[in-house]
């Protein structure tokens, strides 16, 4: 196996020990923070010395280097863990393969759970979408316990509130009034580390939504009480969301997804919104949108 880092010098040598994925990222990095929070000793792989540190930075203890697609290390990473986060890379041609590889090196390593994140409409003619299914038909399969969570759209892919203040407005490749549900990315990851340390969700497939639905319109009215100042809502071409989200469609796949998913949601919304399975999951009410707002340094508060 890989060196690994040096155990945690808290002591917690009996903790669960837990594999998060994309622990240097925002996903899987905020899911990093909450398991070790909870006790758990954190170990995560890691392409580059630089995504090492922030898998560190995230609160992992144990780094071991490589990634998704070298089987070797994927296997050490996997190897002696109680239990795996694990969440794809997201628009790529070879997500599904990459999700059946890493369950079946779970398998193979004797790990004893894996928690994935899907998406709330798995079943949507959407490439990624479908992708996305066929790990969750994987799971079905395997003799490890499992648990999926369905997250809506994330809060966090909307631009920070301070970006949405420098623009003066906030839109998406589609009518500003499509209803979407919604979830934050937090609360997804208080569950996911819940799923990772109990037995309680075992087995299970969990839709996480907030309540009700929002469409942009609504989204920009919230951020203008948050700003104190008007934002409009806009809609936008692909290449202008392109533009303000960083995106530069490595492969035409890519492109093609979210292109398909944004038609999808044009058609038919992103229905959801019912947030009684992630009120009992958490065990209280799910951060709402202007919750979410007001944890921005660009809020102002209410005169």
């Amino acid at each position: 196996m890989n060196q690994l880092s040096p155990p945690s010098p808290n002591g917690r040598t009996s903790s669960r020990r837990v594999l998060v994925v994309g622990a240097s990222g925002p996903t899987g990095g905020l899911v990093a923070r909450a398991a070790a929070r909870a006790g758990a000793i954190v170990r995560a792989i890691a392409r580059t010395p630089q995504a090492a540190e922030r898998a560190r930075a995230a609160g992992a203890t144990e780094v071991v280097p490589g990634d998704l697609r070298d089987p070797r290390s994927v296997q050490d990473a996997l190897t002696g863990v109680d239990a795996a986060f694990y969440f794809s890379p997201r628009a790529v041609p070879d997500e599904a393969a990459l999700g059946r590889a890493f369950i079946t090196a779970a398998e193979h390593a004797g790990a004893g759970k894996v928690v994935v994140i899907s998406m709330l409409h798995a079943q949507a003619p959407i490439p990624n979408h479908q992708q996305s299914l066929q790990v969750e038909e994987a799971l079905a399969r395997t003799p490890l316990h499992s648990v999926v969570l369905r997250p809506a759209m994330f809060m966090q892919t909307l631009p920070p509130l301070e970006r949405i203040a420098e623009l003066g407005w906030v839109g998406r490749p589609y009518p500003a009034d499509v209803p979407l549900a919604w979830v934050d990315l937090a609360d997804m990851a208080q569950v996911a580390v819940r799923a990772l340390l109990e037995d309680t969700l075992d087995n299970g497939t969990f839709e996480l939504c907030a309540p009700g639905m929002l469409t942009i319109a609504d989204i920009a009215d919230l951020m203008s009480r948050a700003l104190g100042r008007p934002i409009e809502a806009r809609e936008i071409t692909l290449e202008e969301w392109a533009q303000v989200r960083g995106e530069d469609f490595a492969s035409p796949y890519r492109r093609e997804c979210y292109a398909e998913m944004f038609a999808y949601f044009r058609r038919h919304g992103f229905k959801g919104g019912n947030g009684l399975v992630l009120t009992h999951l958490l065990g209280r009410s799910p951060t709402t949108f202007a919750q979410y707002l007001r944890r921005s340094p660009a809020h102002v508060a209410a005169g």
